[in-house]
């Protein structure tokens, strides 16, 4: 049985408004891949591929919790893609845009966790927390 796609217009909305943000501070073109790529954005440098994106619109502040959650099947999927360029996380959070590149030797805490707001039991599953305080602005980073 496949999932539920919880996308809809106004998330994919905020997506494409981030995905401009990125590709104006980068120089990159941030191109939608295909879900069995697992991964949200190839980053290219007109046909050459420089690196992936996987982009997070957040509705909360970047202060209002420590830790940032993504599963660690999506965790996977960016270190996979990183062994060909860049991998990283961007948050849009309330109060400011941050970027989180995926390195080699990541250490995070895992644990059995994600969201149940929605009554789907496959929200729960192994997740990273990643530290916001571990997190650059993208426009420093760029």
């Amino acid at each position: 049985m496949n999932r539920p796609i919880y996308e809809n217009q106004k998330t994919i909305s905020k997506e494409e408004d981030f995905k401009e943000s990125i590709e104006s501070c980068s120089g990159y073109k941030l191109v939608k891949m295909p879900r069995s790529y697992e991964v949200d954005f190839a980053m290219l440098d007109g046909r050459d591929y420089r690196g992936c994106a996987e982009l997070k619109c957040r509705n909360c502040a970047s202060t209002d919790y420590e830790t940032l959650i993504l599963s660690l099947h999506k965790l996977d999927a960016l270190k996979r893609w990183g062994q060909y360029g860049s991998a990283s996380l961007y948050v849009r959070f309330n109060d400011t845009d941050l970027v989180f590149p995926i390195a080699d030797g990541l250490t995070l805490d895992i644990r059995f966790s994600g969201r149940t707001d929605r009554g789907d039991w496959q929200d729960l599953e192994p997740c990273v927390h990643i530290p916001v305080g571990l997190m650059s602005d993208i426009k420093s980073f760029w």
